[in-house]
């Protein structure tokens, strides 16, 4: 991998961005985790995410989760969950979202 890969959390939900230098091409790629038993900030807290941030590749405001991340040889797998309620221990999760660092690549892509 060419670039690198920054873990972040803190958020209460869930992102995949790519970390831009210089001009607009990507120097590596940032995963921001949520949170399993606190709340999801408000849908609205950052605006229009699409249309106001092109370095955005994932978001999810709504859910409550973790993100599994496989560091590799060959490349850096993500793989963001969702538990179904977050007040039950034993809530059935799901994946929401994969991505993939692949080698030389300077960013997260869908897997």
């Amino acid at each position: 991998m060419a670039g690198f890969v920054a873990l972040r959390n803190d958020v209460h939900s869930l992102w995949v961005n790519d970390l831009i230098g210089e001009g607009s091409a990507p120097i590596g790629g940032e995963i921001v985790t949520s949170a399993l038993a606190a709340a999801s900030p408000p849908a609205d807290r950052f605006g229009d995410v699409t249309a106001n941030n092109p370095h955005v590749r994932f978001h999810d405001l709504k859910e409550a989760g973790w993100t599994m991340v496989d560091i590799g040889r060959a490349a850096v797998d993500v793989s963001m969950r969702a538990v179904e309620d977050r007040t039950l221990a034993d809530a059935p999760s799901r994946t929401i979202a994969k991505f993939v660092s692949p080698p030389g690549s300077r960013s997260l892509r869908p897997a």
